[in-house]
């Protein structure tokens, strides 16, 4: 039987991947037709081991629309997977 290691670190996705996620989610779930959602802020919570990710996007409900408006997910930050979407109250 093998041993595990006590002192091994969970391995988690990077900030970048969680970025990525986040975005790719958005286009395929959301709009898959958004015209490059914008990194607007990025934060790991150790305490859920997640990732909080807040997008902005441009013309969600009008194409062509100015209007930003602000989407924030939650990344498990050892799968990578999308846990939540919310939307982002500004």
């Amino acid at each position: 039987m093998a041993k595990q290691n006590p002192t091994r670190e969970k391995q988690r996705i990077s900030a970048r991947q969680a970025a990525s996620a986040a975005a790719k989610y958005y286009r395929e779930v959301v709009n898959p037709h958004a015209d490059k959602p914008t990194l607007e802020e990025i934060e790991f919570d150790e305490a859920s081991n997640r990732w909080m990710v807040t997008l902005g996007v441009y013309g969600e409900d009008v194409p062509f629309s100015t209007q930003r408006s602000y989407k924030r997910f939650d990344i498990d930050a050892q799968t990578g997977e999308v846990l939540a979407m919310r939307i982002r109250p500004v």
